[in-house]
């Protein structure tokens, strides 16, 4: 086998770190009832390999997992955690308010510099606040909406209308699209009703379909 070729994976799920006292660049990882020998340039690098795959294999042991066991969250759950958020972003509001007129009053320049830099830090803090809210109250409308039907969104007449028109429906006449449709144009009361009462005779129209035919 060439050197540096990989020769296989070990789960970390569940190992365990062994080092062995006579050898300071070898070390061992048990799982699943077998023993892997790893041997590392020196002491130090060795180090930088246990510490690196014990923090994997604790971060990857306590990370939140969902339970079974436990009922699913519902909406009423959701309500109340943004009602918590909604509440404690009072809190914060009411406390840069306070900070604010602290500010006024002060005297010292150093002291007051820091504090305004406090507050315009916390001022971001409470727009990012503010957002996170809001998106998680559309996400929530989105998935249950008020009326239990979720209407997607209707596509533009304009995005429509960026694909050329091939053939009309009754196959008699191909009307190519040959220049991009100028939008925003009102149609006016005169070409309206011009339209409707002359139904035989119709100017040909080049460069623009109107929606109306």
């Amino acid at each position: 086998m060439i050197r540096g070729v990989r020769r296989g994976c070990v789960r970390l799920k569940g190992a365990v770190i062994g080092i062995d006292d006579e050898d300071d660049s070898t070390f061992t990882i048990t799982v699943d009832g077998k023993t892997f020998h790893f041997q590392a340039r020196d002491a130090e690098e060795r180090e930088r390999w246990i510490r690196g795959l014990e923090d994997t294999i604790l971060r990857h042991a306590h990370r939140m997992r969902w339970d079974a066991t436990k009922p699913a969250p519902s909406v009423e759950d959701f309500d109340k955690k943004l009602t918590e958020a909604d509440a404690y972003l009072q809190i914060i509001i009411d406390q840069v308010k306070a900070l604010e007129l602290r500010i006024d009053r002060m005297t010292d320049p150093e002291d007051k510099a820091r504090c305004q830099s406090i507050r315009d830090q916390a001022n971001e803090m409470l727009e990012s606040i503010k957002h996170s809210i809001v998106l998680l109250q559309i996400a929530k409308n989105t998935a249950h909406p008020v009326n239990g039907i979720f209407t997607a969104p209707m596509p533009s007449f304009t995005d429509n209308m960026k694909h050329p028109i091939q053939q009309q429906e009754g196959g008699a006449d191909a009307v190519p699209l040959t220049s991009p449709v100028q939008t925003g144009i009102e149609v006016g009361a005169e070409c309206v009703e011009s339209r409707c009462g002359s139904t035989s005779s119709r100017s040909p129209v080049t460069g623009m379909i109107s929606p109306f035919f």
